[in-house]
């Protein structure tokens, strides 16, 4: 499994606890408003009870949506290389092997440093991973690969 995987997994289980917390805050708040017969203790538990199931949902939509993220990360690595990678004989040639590295590491801040996220923001995605490949593969850059570091070249 990837540190990656390992991270994800790590923050869908703390996010699990953290709804299992706020949801029995949230039963044990319900239960002392509904045994109340002070009006001014109930409008104080049913304020502290609707900012609580605010948590709880807001922390189950967070949790749903990351399990969404990952899921379509998943399937776009499966659509971008679906079939297995034989191990390679001979070692690629610098250019090429810079090509794949920022590649790799350009797609990663692509995924992670998304800023729009309405309703096409796949499309805009897609476009980026576009202008990636065409700036890549253009055949008077490929001399330039190799002297910068790969993060001044995931920058540029």
């Amino acid at each position: 499994m990837s540190p990656e995987a390992d991270i994800v997994d790590r923050d869908q289980q703390l996010l699990g606890q953290l709804a299992e917390l706020d949801f029995a805050l949230a039963k044990h708040v319900q239960a002392r408003a509904l045994a109340t017969d002070d009006p001014a203790e109930l409008a104080s538990l049913s304020h502290a009870y609707r900012g609580v199931s605010r948590c709880v949902r807001q922390t189950l939509a967070l949790k749903a949506k990351l399990k969404r993220d990952a899921e379509q990360h998943a399937r776009w690595l499966q659509a971008r290389d679906p079939r297995p990678r034989a191990p390679v004989s001979a070692p690629l040639n610098p250019a090429a092997r810079r090509r794949a590295e920022l590649e790799a590491a350009v797609g990663r801040v692509i995924w992670a440093e998304r800023e729009f996220d309405g309703p096409d923001w796949e499309d805009r995605q897609e476009q980026r991973f576009r202008l990636m490949e065409h700036y890549l593969h253009f055949d008077d850059r490929k001399h330039r690969f190799g002297p910068e570091t790969l993060d001044q070249d995931v920058v540029t």
